[in-house]
């Protein structure tokens, strides 16, 4: 009795709830659900189950282009010339080919050296190297035999020198490479290294007398108005000096007295050891190099060189001079710094003075 009356308290409240249970959710008849295929393969249709969406199909890559196939070697090779067999002349042509093949390898071997182990060309005359070469600069070198000089530079005779017309009265350089040997004992003209004067002076170092009276400058500023300038070495010391003689500008008398610019002495300069001096004129001044490093600088500025002519260089000829000289050389124009440290010239050997200077009796052999 007592379940009967559970029962029926039950579909009393389940009578009741009804239609509220129908206002909320849908009716069970308007649903529908899939039905998953039991046992049937995924490709089934919709009509017998649920089937998941097919998914987009990629796009396919763009196919590689095809690389044009390497023609093949051949297994042999003709000759380019014709061989022997076909005649003389193309044995000789052949012939040919190998002599330049193998002179052009030669060739590029030697540039190999000349510029990773040592010179080979010589593109300078009396600069480094073994083998000649023609080239074009604007210098010239003379003294360069290893005799010592007895003719000025440049030689005007010689019509194919750059500086056979150069007038040497400013913008100009010098290179000379220079030996002293014995200063002691040696006086006036003996201590003269070189000078410049035009052609044929009236100062000859073999025949001209000195005036012991006056200092060797004295001798050329007053005695031989035609010299311009002298390199010598000063009395009782071993200083170099370069002497430029002018007309005194300010000095209203006819003929003017001669104005006297040294360079600084080059003190204490090297003997029995060749050494280079450079000199470098430049309108307003002239620059003095020993090795390559400036020792003085002198100013020639309102100046004009007494001699109207053409300058040239002569060497002190006398056999009896404490000093001797080799490879001169002249530019028509003043040297930078730069260029005139790479003159590509080597230093005189001391084995090219080979006139040994005057030597006093008793005394040690000198540049020779």
């Amino acid at each position: 009795m007592a379940t009967n009356q559970r029962v029926g308290i039950i579909s009393k409240y389940a009578k009741n709830l009804g239609p509220l249970v129908q206002g909320i959710l849908p009716s069970t008849s308007s649903l529908s659900f899939p039905t998953l295929p039991m046992g049937s393969s995924s490709t089934g249709s919709a009509s017998t189950g649920f089937s998941f969406p097919s998914l987009p199909s990629l796009p396919s890559l763009p196919s590689l282009p095809s690389f044009p196939s390497l023609p093949s070697l051949p297994t042999s090779f003709s000759p380019v010339f014709p061989s022997s067999t076909q005649g003389s002349g193309g044995y000789l042509l052949e012939l040919f080919f190998y002599f330049f093949l193998y002179g052009f390898v030669i060739f590029l071997l030697l540039l190999l050296i000349h510029f990773t182990i040592r010179p080979i060309f010589q593109f300078v005359p009396g600069g480094k190297g073994i083998i000649p070469i023609p080239t074009t600069s604007d210098n010239s070198s003379y003294w360069i035999s290893g005799a010592q000089p007895t003719t000025a530079a440049p030689d005007t005779t010689v019509q194919w020198d750059k500086m056979v017309g150069a007038q040497f009265k400013n913008n100009y350089t010098v290179s000379i490479d220079i030996c002293i040997g014995n200063v002691s004992g040696n006086s006036g003209f003996d201590r003269l290294i070189f000078y410049m004067a035009p052609s044929n002076p009236t100062f000859n170092p073999t025949t001209s007398t000195f005036n012991a009276s006056m200092s060797l400058s004295e001798n050329f500023g007053q005695r031989f108005q035609d010299v311009s300038m002298i390199c010598y070495i000063a009395d009782n010391t071993n200083d170099l000096l370069i002497s430029y003689f002018f007309p005194d500008p300010s000095s209203t008398s006819t003929p003017k007295p001669t104005k006297y610019v040294n360079s600084f002495p080059i003190q204490n300069i090297p003997l029995h050891e060749p050494f280079r001096l450079s000199l470098v004129y430049d309108t307003n001044i002239y620059t003095v190099y020993l090795n390559g490093l400036q020792v003085s600088q002198t100013s020639v500025a309102g100046l004009t060189q007494r001699n109207t002519g053409q300058n040239l260089f002569y060497p002190n000829t006398r056999p009896s001079k404490c000093g001797n000289v080799q490879t001169l050389i002249l530019w028509n124009r003043p040297l930078q710094y730069a260029e005139l440290v790479a003159v590509p010239v080597p230093l005189t050997a001391i084995s090219r003075f080979t006139m040994p200077p005057f030597t006093p009796s008793g005394a040690a052999s000198t540049c020779s």
